[in-house]
This record gives structure tokens, sequence and C-alpha cells, in this order.
């Protein structure tokens, strides 16, 4: 997958990354934080900041240690999380001075990290981002539940029925975003009334 977009969710007032798959078949949000969604946007943005951040930080330390993030993972959910990993594997290719030997490469070591970071850190390494099956279940039941009484959701693009843009709203036809509008109610909106 890869990261489209770094948005509010119109309901919690949070920012959310957008993930697409690759071939644009489906798209999940995935809720970071106010810090991790700064950093996220300067990399997006191409800023160039004076000092590291901590996902620069790390990208530094796995690259002085010869060690590269494979992929990242978004692995599970439950119980209203996504969890996530870091895939690293090390690139050791000199002798030990102990033994004499080459030293072999060693596997791939998994990172618990939450998908927030995991995703800033594939940004700034340009590893790929991989999403379980599990998740991807995980956040179509969220959509199903934000939307329940909207029957033409399932015909939508999830990040477009979950937190319309103008494009997702332009997409509607006249009499889908009239039933869409009928289904919300005042607490759909927070502090903004209709």
């Amino acid at each position: 997958m890869q990261v489209t977009q770094l948005t509010i969710d119109p309901f919690t007032k949070l920012p959310m990354v957008i993930l697409q798959a690759v071939d644009g078949h489906v798209s999940i949000p995935v809720d970071v934080g106010m810090s991790e969604a700064s950093t996220i946007a300067a990399q997006l943005e191409r800023v160039a900041l004076d000092r590291p951040m901590t996902h620069d930080l790390i990208k530094e330390i796995l690259v002085c240690c010869g060690a590269d993030i494979e992929r990242v993972e978004l692995d599970d959910a439950r119980g209203g999380t996504m969890y996530a990993a870091l895939v690293v594997k090390g690139r050791l290719s000199k002798s030990s001075k102990r033994s004499g030997r080459a030293m072999r490469p060693r596997r791939p070591i998994r990172i618990d990290a939450r998908p927030s970071d995991a995703i800033a850190v594939a940004l700034r390494t340009g590893a790929p981002i991989f999403v379980r099956r599990k998740v991807l279940d995980y956040a179509r039941g969220l959509e199903q539940k934000a939307l329940p009484r909207f029957s033409t959701r399932q015909s939508l693009p999830y990040s477009d029925s979950l937190a319309p843009t103008l494009t997702g709203a332009a997409a509607l036809s006249k009499r889908e975003l009239k039933q869409l509008l009928a289904t919300l109610s005042d607490e759909n909106f927070g502090k903004w009334k209709m």
C-alpha cells in the first residue's frame, strides 16, 4: 500500500493517513497522533528540517548499523487498536575478528511499532507498506458502523465513504448524496448542528 493522503477524520477531528493499495482497489484510514502527522506531512511535502526528527534518527541509526527496513506490516487489529511491525534485516558481511569466520546475514527481525511510527519510518526509508487481510476486514467493519443505513456504501471506495472529500462527494449521484445526508444525525457533525 502507499500513503495517498493525510487528512482529518471529520468525526473525531484527529489526523489520519489514508493508505491505498498500489493498484487502487482498496484504501483504509489509519489514525495517527499529532506529532506523527507533522513528521509524515513534512516527509510528504519534502520539507527539509534543520534538525532530525525521531523518525529521521531511527533511519540514521539503522543505516549506521548496516540494517535496512525490509518492509512495514500493519499486521493485526483488535480491541479498537491496529498493530504494526518494522521488519528489519541487517547486512553483515565483514568477517568476525574473534573467530576469523565470515558473519552470516541475520534473519529479518520484527520490531513492534505503532502504525503511525511504522508509516513515518517507511516514508523515510522507502520501505514498502503491507496490510494483512485481517486489518482490511477490521477497517471495513468500522466503515459499516460509521454509516449503517447508507445502502450504496459498498460501491464506494472506503476513504470516500468514511471521510468524504470533494472528489468523494462529487463521485456520488444526487440521489445517493441525498440518501447519505438523510441518514446523518446531529451527532455525526459534533458541534456543527444541521
